[in-house]
């Protein structure tokens, strides 16, 4: 675990993950290729997804393995770890807008798993279990890998790491963030209106 460096490219004022975690310089057979931080911007105005944030958030993207080519759009890596900050990324940023007359489960289908490594922190599996999310009270850890059981692997030790550093006795408020907003309005961390970097 790592404090988060500030995004440069964000607005004073977004949110950004107070800490970050990543999987080593290798993981599975697969080198760390890359490492950085990341805005994404705000929602276009009549997103299918109204309740997540409407402001930019930062974010730390770790990638390992190199791209592959899965279509004419771009390519995705074996395996990418990302780091929000929880308060503008959790299950209720997930919830659809009732204009749209489209429904939370056809819009981000997911549901409820539980990490051997770390039963008692709140997760849930998307996009058929290729995308998973774990919550630890600040940091939503986001894995990305078309392999699952790769993907797995990677939730595991990154929850075993988390669990490291929360006890099991925080299982009541890790749930409790959990169930925040995830709107971006209840969020601590963020940047400030003159940029500066943190030592990793």
């Amino acid at each position: 675990m790592s404090s988060a460096a500030y995004p440069r490219r964000c607005p004073a004022g977004a949110p950004f993950p107070p800490h970050y975690f990543d999987l080593g310089r290798s993981f599975a057979g697969l080198k760390m290729t890359s490492k950085r931080e990341v805005c994404s911007p705000a929602p276009p105005a009549g997103a299918n997804v109204v309740s997540g944030p409407s402001e930019a958030v930062g974010y730390v993207s770790v990638v390992y393995g190199s791209c592959k080519i899965v279509s004419s759009d771009g390519c995705a890596p074996p395996l990418n770890v990302q780091s929000w900050p929880e308060c503008a990324r959790d299950p209720n940023s997930y919830k659809p807008s009732g204009a749209l007359g489209a429904s939370e489960a056809e819009l981000n289908p997911s549901e409820a798993v539980t990490i051997p490594t770390a039963p008692w922190i709140p997760a849930r599996a998307f996009e058929g279990g290729t995308r998973l999310e774990i919550y630890s009270g600040d940091t939503t850890m986001v894995v990305f890998s078309g392999d699952r059981r790769l993907a797995n692997e990677a939730a595991s030790s990154l929850a075993g790491a988390i669990a490291r550093h929360t006890g099991s006795n925080r299982a009541p408020q890790l749930r409790s963030a959990a169930r925040q907003p995830g709107d971006g309005s209840t969020c601590q961390h963020r940047l400030p209106t003159r940029h500066r970097r943190n030592n990793d």
